[in-house]
């Protein structure tokens, strides 16, 4: 077994992994992953709602990506306004979010909107 956090690896270990991921196929994540593996990434300070998985288990997709969507509200991000299909094998995408990742900024593109630094403005006589 390879401990790559060995220190002769070091000088070795951008070409590998350069050369790794250039033979990856280029894949596309449904919006569905996109929105929940945001709750399963463990560098995201957001806790996942148990009942998640309950949903996910009986192919009620649409209803998990909801509590999704409101768990990133409460953590301050802004998740698009999007519709989220029951997809038929939610049991397969439970499984999927805890696979880790190494990078979330592309699944990021998918689901949340950008945001822009905004400034609630009162008006008079309200």
């Amino acid at each position: 077994m390879i401990t790559w956090h060995d220190e002769m690896f070091d000088k070795v270990k951008p070409e590998l992994f350069s050369a790794w991921r250039a033979k990856q196929p280029q894949t596309t994540a449904s919006r569905s992953y996109a929105l929940l593996k945001h709750l399963f990434q463990p560098d995201l300070d957001i806790r996942p709602e148990p009942a998640i998985l309950s949903l996910l288990s009986a192919n009620r997709t649409s209803e998990a990506c909801e509590i999704a969507r409101r768990r990133l509200r409460a953590a301050g991000k802004a998740p698009a306004s999007v519709g989220f299909p029951n997809e038929a094998d939610g049991i397969r995408l439970a499984a999927s979010l805890l696979i880790p990742i190494h990078s979330i900024e592309g699944l990021s593109r998918l689901v949340l909107r950008e945001q822009q630094n905004a400034v609630a403005v009162q008006t008079e006589g309200r």
